[in-house]
């Protein structure tokens, strides 16, 4: 028989009655004889715990040694081995009463396991605390007094098991492993870290309050790469993805299943349990509270250690660790810059600096963290979260400087070592071209992950540039190379020199350096592909030429991949299918080019160009001619048909999603393709009147921003998997056009107008996060906006040449057999420039784009053509003769001709159709006599115009004749800096109105009188000079006797002081400032020019129906500024100050600048000068008149 030395670990038992005690297992057992061994007896309903246990012998009790035995002990086996189920029955006595009764000869002997008594341990019922059993016979008991100790056991307490010692020196790496990876976050690693020490020292103590760890951040400064390390520390881990939990995701019980499977799969192991960017179910959406069952049954683990529903029943965590992370609220980070900062600032507008006050704010400040939760959840979940909270460091200067650092040495390492070390390629940089880095792709508001992003993408263009460089009488491309990266500040320019080296005697030399400059483009955040660069390897050289060293074979290779020469002169070939967008054609060559030159599939953040735009602008069509040019796969999945928040709409997406991309990549020969994923705009997370609206899909679309790969459950099958990390990946979203107030109709909405809130929002980060936060929430715009490429409305000479191009497609598509592409018809067609004119005033809405000029053109056309071959006799030579049918117009009519062209022969041209056509945007000009309306509200608008001409306020055209019903005439006016002098023009254009009136309406313009002969229709103009003058005297100061004040507040909408409205006798004195100052007006531009003059303007400014600038100013016979937007009105003292750096104007601008106005003889400045100076004039005798009287 073998003697066993147990040293038993035994549960703590409540005292109960046989009947109701559970059964108990001793489970896992490998019994070593003569060693001591651990017994555990714990069973499902009540946790384990240790025991102090004298070591002594016992029996084999029929367990095998060397094996894995399972000890059960119920109460009838208790009673059978005469052990009593009270709880004063000694555990000593208990177990070799059980050993005995396992020897027994009743005992079945070779049953490894065996059921015996119960109440193997006593429990205090009053004390809550184990009884220590008595020593049993023949062994002396313990003798712990208080001068007494055993040091092993001092040092097991302390130090826990070898399996926990193991767990905490793997913990005690977390730091280390951290700090290496994330620069900056020293202070929240050193936190996480003490908090994983606890937990796994702790193990097994806890049945409430789980240790737990939230990490709080701003976006893109490493807090999932944490959750990442610590996986990667063998831990284990469970990981959880909230975003299928919103609303559950539609599948009820869902997370409570999950949550279960967790817990039962780590019943008595420890654990961490990892949920990432918890925000995503945020409580409190718009200050309105929501239900989250996610958020309540995590807020009941961390209060109590379990979790219980109607689904699962009790499920225990109390063993687990858990670990969350949370982006802060940028609306907070606002909140805190009204109330701290010097000025409230959008979060897009915060600098390091900002960032910086703000963490000093939540360190200080107790109650910081607990402000910043409460956006985001209800007060109790608030209550259970923020003890526990560990807040990232913003990123400093430095930090990013040492980002900076490490990943350019990084993506050296990656494009030109390892599986590129045959390139032979070495790179240096120097400290101007790392801060060339620092201040083009640090963007404060994106964190790191923007910097890494772009970092990495601008050196491995450097690379491969300077990789296939050439340069006048070098012939160096099979050589190796010495690439230096460098950034001159004077003259803004990065520059690449390139130093071939040659061996000779087994050492590299360096050869006569070359150096290039290629430009930047700080639209798009990435050089421009340099004109000198080798689109083909040089040809092979002869073995015996070889330089027996290298191996120029596999430099070719490593230099020039099969797929790099395929890219060149991409944007050249999509400008003659695609007009307009030669910057966007530009961008996405030198993005395929450094694309097709990756080695292979990213880890994280692939490449992804999001490309929001007006409607209808060639989104989607660039990328597929892309695609086709570079004879690459294309995969395209519409979100038209996927707007659903139904699980099934989310299967279907990921399903065919994931089929179509391996369908792609296997057609790949050189594993490069390209997803098209078009319409974002149609899975918007923002409904119409602001609500956050539940969109499943874009879960998956940002896990591929993030990570490249989404997983989704499958209905029957297994998860769904989609990979686009070796893939190029284009996202197309529509800008809605209303936000911009843009009509269909191009005399109210211009060319200009969509061009210039594209690039408002192109070069304007804040307003492009505006725009997108009203149809996405804020963690979705933080992953787009970095990744997005304004494409702009195509200009007016597109639009042209798509009309241009129209006729040969309608030919195509009509007359061409579709096989041979053969024109049988032996008919061509021709279009006059006035039917070309026609066109355009008809088919181009610039609120719609390109694709309606294109689709109506067509129509037009195609309508005029058939129109005339009816009227073809087919027995005629006309039927069969080679000719050309030419489409003329002729305005003056409203009225098509078509007439049939011989192409050979003496046949004239025959005219074979003439129809009048209603046009949809009648032309400005008229001819014949004219309304007196169109004359009244000519005057109106010239009086505003010819006024901010004489002043230098800039307007980009001029309109009389009312687009539509309800509407008048309108200047429009371009955007300005607003200064004191260029607001006091704008409240002087305002009364040009009635000023002109004035002067055309009355006998005598200057009498008081003459205010009885003017309309009412300049009602609007006071609305506006009402404003301008109240916001110059009372809010913005401009009154030289007077204060400023704000009277509205700054916190929102919502007053903070309330004011008097200002008395009756006050507006009066303003209602005098107005009139005395258009009296004066009246006066000026009666010196400027008679009646008769003005008359004779009004007229032919009536006639035209409208007028650009540029007419405008031929028509006064002033020289014009210029296209641009210079006020005239004043010269800034800054340039003055500055004028060794600041931008010269034009010199158009200064011209008309300078020019001597009219009969006056006098410059806009001059005029705004007087004028000025009457303003403060009517402001002393009006306002102050006690100041006016000394």
């Amino acid at each position: 028989m073998n003697i066993l030395i147990f040293t038993a670990m035994i549960s703590c038992l409540p005292a109960l009655s046989a009947s109701a005690q559970p059964t108990a297992k001793i489970r896992h057992v490998a019994l070593q004889p003569g060693l001591h061994n651990d017994i555990r007896i714990g069973g499902p309903t009540f946790p384990s715990r240790p025991w102090s246990w004298p070591a002594r012998p016992l029996p084999a009790a029929g367990l095998r040694p060397s094996a894995f035995n399972s000890l059960s002990i119920a109460p009838q086996a208790a009673r059978a081995a005469g052990v009593a189920a009270s709880h004063d029955a000694p555990a000593v006595a208990a177990l070799e009463r059980i050993s005995a009764s396992l020897q027994a000869p009743s005992a079945p002997q070779a049953d490894a396991s065996a059921q015996v008594g119960a109440g193997i341990e006593s429990f205090d019922g009053g004390t809550k605390s184990p009884i220590t059993p008595a020593a049993s016979e023949g062994s002396p008991a313990p003798q712990d007094g208080p001068g007494t100790y055993r040091k092993n056991d001092i040092a097991n307490a302390r130090f826990g098991t070898i399996e926990q010692q193991a767990l905490i020196r793997k913990a005690m790496m977390l730091k280390e492993m951290v700090d290496k990876k994330i620069i900056g976050q020293e202070r929240a690693t050193s936190v996480l870290q003490a908090r994983l020490v606890q937990y796994f020292e702790g193990f097994g103590s806890r049945t409430q309050d789980p240790i737990a760890a939230h990490i709080i951040g701003l976006p893109g400064i490493g807090k999932t790469a944490i959750l990442d390390a610590i996986e990667q520390l063998g831990f284990t881990v469970e990981r959880i993805n909230v975003q299928r939990f919103a609303k559950d995701g539609g599948i009820p019980g869902a997370f409570e299943k999950e949550l279960q499977d967790i817990a039962l799969r780590n019943t008595d192991n420890p654990y961490i349990l990892l949920i990432d960017e918890l925000d995503k179910l945020p409580e409190i959406v718009k200050g309105d509270e929501q239900t989250v069952p996610f958020i309540g049954a995590l807020s009941q683990i961390l209060n109590d250690g379990y979790f219980t529903t109607k689904h699962t029943g009790k499920v225990s965590f109390s063993n687990a660790m858990i670990v969350t992370t949370m982006n802060f609220s940028p609306k907070e980070i606002e909140t805190f810059s009204a109330s701290v900062l010097p000025s409230p600032k959008s979060y897009y507008d915060f600098s390091i600096e900002d960032f910086a006050a703000f963490d000093e704010w939540i360190q200080k400040d107790p109650s910081a963290r607990y402000k910043l939760l409460s956006r985001l959840f209800r007060t109790n979940s608030v209550g259970r979260l923020a003890p526990n909270t560990i807040i990232m460091k913003p990123l400093s200067a430095e930090d990013y400087v040492k980002i900076i650092k490490l990943t350019a040495d990084a993506t050296v390492e990656k494009t030109v070592k390892g599986a590129r070390l045959a390139k032979r390629v070495s790179v240096s940089m120097t400290k101007g071209f790392e801060d060339f880095l620092y201040q083009h792709t640090v963007f404060a508001p994106s964190g790191a992950r923007e910097t890494i992003s772009k970092v990495n993408v601008l050196i491995e263009q450097l690379i491969n540039f300077g990789t296939k460089a050439t340069a006048p009488g070098s012939k160096s491309l099979n050589q190796p190379r010495r690439l230096t990266l460098d950034f001159d500040a004077a003259s803004g320019n990065v520059s690449v020199t390139v130093t071939p080296l040659v061996s000779r005697r087994g050492k590299l030399a360096a050869q006569e350096p070359f150096t290039f400059s290629p430009a930047y483009d700080p639209g798009s955040k990435l050089f421009i592909q340099p004109k000198n660069l080798a689109v083909a390897p040089p040809k092979p050289v002869k073995q015996s030429q070889r330089e027996k060293p290298l191996s120029k074979k596999a430099i070719l290779a490593a230099r020039f991949p099969k797929t790099g020469k395929k890219a060149a002169g991409l944007a050249k070939k999509i400008g003659t299918i695609i007009f307009g967008q030669e910057e966007t054609a530009r961008f996405l060559e030198a993005a395929m080019n450094a694309y097709r030159n990756r080695p292979g599939p990213v880890e994280k953040n692939p490449p992804f160009l999001v490309l929001p735009g007006f409607t209808g602008i060639g989104k989607s069509e660039i990328a597929v001619q892309t695609a086709k040019l570079l004879g690459m796969p294309l995969v395209s999945i519409n979100l038209q048909g996927f707007g659903s928040d139904s699980t099934d709409a989310l299967v279907n997406f990921a399903q065919t999603l994931a089929d179509a991309v391996d369908a792609a990549r296997k057609r790949a020969p050189d594993g490069k393709f390209i997803v098209l994923i078009e319409e974002l705009d149609k899975v918007n997370e923002i409904s119409s009147d602001g609500k956050e609206v539940t969109r499943p899909i874009m879960g998956i679309i940002k896990s591929l921003l993030n990570d490249g790969t989404a997983s989704v459950p499958g209905k029957d099958t297994p998860a769904i998997v989609i990979d686009v990390r070796d893939a190029y990946n284009i996202i197309t979203l529509n800008i809605p056009v209303k936000r911009f107030g843009f009509e269909a109709d191009p005399r109210l909405t211009t060319i200009e107008d969509t061009r210039r809130a594209a690039r408002i929002l192109s070069r304007n980060p804040a307003a492009l996060k505006q725009t997108l936060g009203a149809m996405f929430r804020e963690d979705t715009v933080g992953r787009l906006l970095s990744r997005c490429r304004i494409m702009m409305p195509v200009d007016e000479k597109a639009y042209r040449k798509i009309i241009a191009q129209q006729a040969g497609l309608v030919v195509d598509k009509r007359l061409s057999d579709p096989k041979t592409k053969r024109n049988n018809s032996l008919l061509s067609i021709q279009m006059t420039p006035a039917y070309r004119n026609y066109l355009f005033s008809e088919t181009v809405i610039p609120s719609e784009g390109a694709r309606n000029t294109v689709l109506e053109s067509e129509r037009r056309i195609s309508t005029h053509l058939e129109e005339a071959l009816a009227r073809v006799p087919r027995n005629s030579a006309m039927a069969t003769q080679p000719a050309t049918l030419l489409l003329d117009y002729k305005p003056n009519k409203a009225m098509v001709i078509a007439s049939l062209l011989p192409k050979s022969g003496p046949s004239k041209k025959q005219v074979i159709y003439r129809q009048k056509v209603a046009l949809t945007f009648p032309p400005l000009a008229a001819t014949g006599r004219m309304p007196e309306k169109r004359h009244l509200v000519t005057a109106h608008e010239f009086g505003h115009a010819f006024t901010a001409v004489r002043l230098g306020l800039r307007f980009e055209h001029i309109i009389v004749v009312p687009p539509k019903e309800n509407v008048g005439g309108y200047v429009k006016f371009l955007n300005q800096d607003q200064s004191a002098r260029v607001m006091l023009a704008k409240l002087y254009s305002d009364l040009g109105s009635r000023a002109m009136e004035r002067i055309l309406r009355s006998e005598d313009p200057r009498s008081e009188l003459s205010v009885l002969d003017i309309t009412p229709g300049p009602r609007t103009d006071i609305k506006e000079a009402t404003k301008e003058l109240w916001n110059m005297i009372y809010e913005l100061g401009f009154d030289p006797k007077g204060g400023t004040i704000e009277r509205m507040g700054v916190e929102g909408i919502s007053q903070y002081a309330f004011f008097p409205p200002i008395s009756p006798d006050e507006t009066r004195k303003l209602g005098r400032i107005l009139r005395r100052m258009e009296n004066a007006l009246v006066d000026d531009l009666l010196k400027a020019h008679d009646r008769d003059w003005y008359r004779e303007k009004v007229a032919r400014l009536a006639r035209a129906g409208g007028m650009k600038e540029a007419e405008f100013y031929a028509l006064v016979g002033h020289p014009h500024p210029g296209a641009n937007a210079v006020f005239l009105g004043e010269k800034s003292r800054l340039a003055d100050i500055f004028a060794d750096q600041v931008e010269k104007p034009a010199p158009e601008t200064i011209k008309a600048r300078d020019f001597k106005q009219d009969d006056t003889k006098t410059t806009a400045i001059e005029n705004l000068n007087a004028f000025l100076d009457r303003f403060v004039g009517l402001l002393k005798e009006e306002l102050h008149p006690e100041e006016s009287k000394r």
